[in-house]
């Protein structure tokens, strides 16, 4: 288990630093202008649209739309 925790973590760090870091060639003046960035792009890219097996393949942003459409559908009738 803690193997696979680890492999998660080191997966995330290398899309944060392929995505984040290198592939714009962001440099940062300070400590806090990275640590808005790196919060800017987890909360704001990387956890609304990354898949997620256990929602069906779906991102959240997409798995919440479609149960809002449910959940729509079910109070018009």
């Amino acid at each position: 288990m803690i193997r696979s925790i680890n492999a998660l973590a080191e997966n995330l760090w290398s899309v944060i630093k392929i995505e984040l870091i290198y592939w714009p060639a962001t440099t940062f003046a300070t400590r806090v202008e990275a640590q808005a960035a790196l919060f800017r792009y987890i909360d704001g890219w990387y956890n609304p649209r990354r898949i997620q097996a256990g929602l069906g393949g779906l991102s959240p942003d997409e798995y919440e739309a479609a149960w809002q459409a449910v959940v729509s559908g079910i109070r018009c009738k």
